[in-house]
C-alpha cells in the first residue's frame, strides 16, 4: 500500500516484481490505492519518491495524478548508464527503450527532483538544476565485519554479485590463466557468489582456459553462508568492467558492503567515496587487460604489512562516510527547501 513517513510518500511493496509487465502493473496498483491517501487531511506535506526503473505510461499516469493531488516528486535514477544496459539486453531492454524514448521527457518534466546515484546519468543533460547526484549508502546493522583467514601459500579472492557482464569478471579469470602459465610460489582462487546472467560465459571461459580447480562457483549464498565464504577470503573483487557501459566513475553498493566487512577489494573504476589514497582497495586500469594477479598479491602483502587490523579501520571507515543516514543528509534538505 501506498503509506507515508513522516511528510514523504513512499511505496511498499504490494507483491513480488521480475519482469517488466509486473512492474507496469505495480504502478498501476499504485495509482488505485492513491485515493485512499490523498483522503488523508493530516498530511501537511507531500513528497513522493520513486526509483525510476521502467518508463512507461503507466507511471506517467501515476506521476500525473501525484501532481494534480499537490505531491512534490521526486525521480530516483539507480543506474547513470541504465540506455547502454538496454541497448545491450536485447529484447527486453529493447522494449525498455522504446518506451523510455516515448516518456521520459514527459516524466523528467514532472520531476521536482531527479536523484542521480553515482554520477549525473548522460540522459539528464540539460536538466541540471533539478538534479541531486549522490552516493550509495549502506545499512551498517546488516554487515558483519570479517575476521580474516591466515595468509600462507593460499590468497582467496571473492567476487558477490548478480553477475553481469559490466563486473568484468572474466578479467580474473583471464588474469589467473596468465598466473598460472608461470611457476607461481602461491596458489590463488577466485570464489564467484551469486546468479547471474554472465554466468554461463564465465563457466566456459573457465573451462577453455582449465582453470577448474581455481575457479569456483557457489550460487547465490545468503546469511551465515555467506559470512563464512567472507570470512575465508582475503581480498574481494568489485566491478571490473563499468567502462563496458562506458562509465569512468561509479557508486557501487557492493564496494561499500565490502568496507564495512572489512575486506580490501579491487575496483576497475573511481569510485566517489574513495580518495585516491585509500589504502585498503587497489585500483586496476578500466580496460579490457586481465587482472595482474601477483600484482593483488603484492597488494595484499603490503597491506598486511601496514595496516594489520585493517578490518577495524576499514569498517570505521564506513560507519563515518558510508551509511545511508550520512548519504542522505543532502537529500533530506534539498526536499525540505520544496516546502
Amino acid at each position: 500500500m501506498l503509506t507515508a513517513g513522516k511528510d514523504i510518500l513512499f511505496s511498499e511493496k504490494l507483491f513480488d516484481v521480475n519482469g517488466i509487465f509486473e512492474k507496469s502493473r505495480y504502478y498501476r496498483k499504485l495509482l488505485g490505492v492513491l485515493p485512499r491517501l490523498t483522503a488523508d487531511s493530516s498530511l501537511r506535506f507531500k513528497v513522493a519518491y520513486t526509483r525510476t526503473v521502467v518508463y512507461d505510461k503507466h507511471l506517467l499516469n501515476l506521476l500525473t495524478a501525484l501532481k494534480k493531488e499537490g505531491f512534490k516528486i521526486v525521480l530516483e535514477i539507480p543506474t547513470p548508464a541504465f540506455v547502454k544496459e538496454y541497448i545491450n539486453s536485447f529484447p527486453k531492454g529493447w522494449y525498455k527503450l522504446f518506451n523510455f524514448l516515448l516518456y521520459h521527457k514527459k516524466i523528467y518534466r514532472l520531476a521536482d527532483l531527479i536523484v542521480s546515484i553515482g554520477e549525473m546519468s548522460p540522459v539528464l543533460k540539460g536538466l541540471e538544476d533539478k538534479v541531486l547526484v549522490i552516493g550509495n549508502g549502506i545499512d551498517l546493522n546488516e554487515i558483519p565485519v570479517i575476521d580474516p583467514p591466515k595468509f600462507e601459500k593460499e590468497l582467496h579472492l571473492i567476487g558477490v554479485a548478480n553477475v553481469a557482464y559490466w563486473h568484468g569478471y572474466d578479467r580474473v579469470i583471464k588474469g589467473l590463466w596468465e598466473y598460472y602459465r608461470k611457476t607461481p610460489e602461491r596458489k590463488v582462487y577466485f570464489h564467484i557468489v551469486g546468479d547471474g546472467p554472465e554466468l554461463p560465459r564465465l563457466k566456459k571461459l573457465t573451462k577453455k582456459l582449465e582453470l577448474e580447480e581455481y575457479v569456483v562457483f557457489h550460487g547465490p549464498k545468503h546469511g551465515g553462508e555467506l559470512d563464512r565464504l567472507f570470512d575465508s577470503s582475503h581480498v574481494a573483487v568489485a566491478s571490473l568492467g563499468m567502462h563496458r557501459s562506458n562509465l569512468k566513475t561509479g557508486s557501487t553498493l557492493k564496494v561499500r558492503e565490502y568496507c564495512a566487512r572489512g575486506i580490501p577489494f579491487v575496483v576497475g573504476y573511481k569510485d566517489v567515496d574513495f580518495p585516491e589514497d585509500f589504502p585498503f582497495l587497489l585500483r586496476i586500469p578500466s580496460d579490457e587487460s586481465p587482472v595482474d594477479i601477483q600484482k593483488v598479491i603484492s597488494f595484499y602483502e603490503e597491506l598486511k604489512k601496514t595496516h594489520p587490523d585493517y578490518p577495524l579501520l576499514m569498517r570505521k571507515y564506513a560507519e563515518e562516510h558510508l551509511s545511508w543516514e550520512i548519504k542522505m543528509k543532502p537529500l533530506v534538505e534539498r526536499i525540505m527547501e520544496m516546502r
